[in-house]
């Protein structure tokens, strides 16, 4: 048989795919997939995004780091 890629000849490397290809499959077999007839449910994240509107994020005065600010406060940022 030829070479392909250094010293692995074409025969050995056609037996290790089929032994990956076996392997995941008793991988299947030993973890199936999770089936539910059970309908999903997500939580309702719409109230952390209506508080979030009141805030905004702005660099801390002479510091580097980012602080959190109410809007009603944003015309102070940077003074003292």
């Amino acid at each position: 048989m030829g070479k392909i890629y250094g010293s692995m000849d074409v025969q050995n490397r056609t037996n290790r795919t089929e032994e990956i290809v076996a392997e995941g499959k008793a991988h299947r077999e030993k973890y199936p997939s999770f089936i539910s007839n059970k309908p999903i449910e997500y939580e309702d994240h719409s109230y952390k995004q209506e508080i979030s509107k009141q805030y905004t994020v702005a660099v801390a005065y002479n510091k580097g780091g980012y602080q959190v600010i109410p809007k009603t406060q944003i015309k102070h940022i940077g003074r003292k």
